[in-house]
């Protein structure tokens, strides 16, 4: 483990008071100039720290942090987050997981950042992604599927994020193809890019971006009305939806529910999945409008069929849409 992170681990254990620079290079069995060192690449990653003089360091507040190898060693699982890179700052950790993916990053690596200057989501649109403020979170996937059910992956990715947001007391809803909803907005999105061989998914390449702790102001004015973060939500609903966790223990559940999504999804029929996500479907049996790219249709969203698809009832009848997207109005 890095000195920054047995120092934040020790800061953790003594907060809220403090503790000498002395102490923690005596303690950690490192020169005092390696503890200043580690204080300040903690504060660059945005922890509240601290610093009196003759006192040392104490920690404020520890929601802030994700870049930390600890949170990767107490992690459940046997194949995602085995390997994993960790940036302050990056353009955009899908660029980075798949440059990766293509040196030979084995099944399930991981690669986190605090920062995106250019995340980016479907249809080249860009995803907001300040530093302190939420998940970005690339993985690299090479599953036993062909290539022709890779349109399956954001659905069961999605399930996985709803599994995980219920798991700390959200209501989520699935938004069609890709994206979990709390109280009408989107609060999370999946992305999905890849390689192929014939009917083979050499890998793909899954993002995931989640909204954790944004205000209103946080957002690009463009996306105030339909976005939301969990630190959001949790207010809206008068602390009576949800707890805010750490985003260090948001994204070891999420990587414990998608690794079980991924088994599910290899060894079982998509109709299980199906059912999971058609019990958290976003407007399900209401009129909306559905953009398929060339067209906007409006019908009544029946769900998805048993192979991912979207279902519209229509006046010309029941429509099967393999592309497009819900609109928020």
């Amino acid at each position: 483990m890095k000195v920054k992170d047995r120092v934040y681990a020790r800061l953790q254990e003594d907060a809220p008071q403090f503790v000498s620079g002395e102490a923690l290079a005596e303690a950690l069995g490192v020169s005092r100039t390696a503890i200043w060192k580690a204080i300040r690449a903690l504060i660059a990653e945005g922890l509240n720290i601290e610093a009196r003089h003759r006192q040392g360091y104490r920690l404020l507040e520890t929601q802030n942090r994700l870049l930390s190898e600890e949170y990767f060693t107490r992690l459940h699982t046997q194949f995602l987050g085995k390997v994993y890179r960790l940036y302050r700052e990056v353009e955009s950790t899908q660029d980075i997981a798949k440059v990766w993916a293509m040196e030979g990053a084995p099944h399930g690596a991981v690669v986190v950042s605090e920062r995106q200057t250019k995340g980016r989501g479907r249809l080249g649109r860009s995803w907001s992604s300040p530093s302190g403020k939420g998940l970005w979170v690339s993985l690299v996937l090479r599953p036993e599927r062909p290539l022709s059910v890779a349109h399956q992956l954001p659905l069961l990715s999605a399930v996985a994020v709803a599994r995980t947001l219920e798991h700390f007391g959200f209501e989520p809803r699935l938004k069609w193809p890709n994206d979990v909803i709390l109280l009408d907005r989107k609060v999370a999105g999946m992305l999905i890019e890849g390689q192929g061989e014939v009917d083979r998914l050499k890998f793909a390449v899954l993002g995931i971006g989640m909204n954790v702790l944004q205000q209103s102001d946080d957002f690009p004015e463009d996306l105030k009305t339909h976005a939301i973060s969990l630190k959001m939500a949790h207010e809206e609903a008068n602390a009576q939806m949800g707890r805010l966790p750490s985003r260090g223990e948001l994204l070891m559940v999420l990587l414990e529910f998608l690794e079980a999504m991924l088994k599910l999804w290899e060894q079982e029929p998509f109709v299980l999945i199906q059912k999971e996500w058609l019990q958290r479907a976003w407007r399900l049996h209401q009129t909306i409008a559905l953009n398929s790219g060339r067209q906007r249709v409006q019908g009544i969203f029946m769900g998805i069929d048993h192979n991912g698809y979207a279902l519209l009832q229509t006046d010309q009848g029941m429509l099967t849409l393999n592309s497009g997207e819900i609109d928020f109005a």
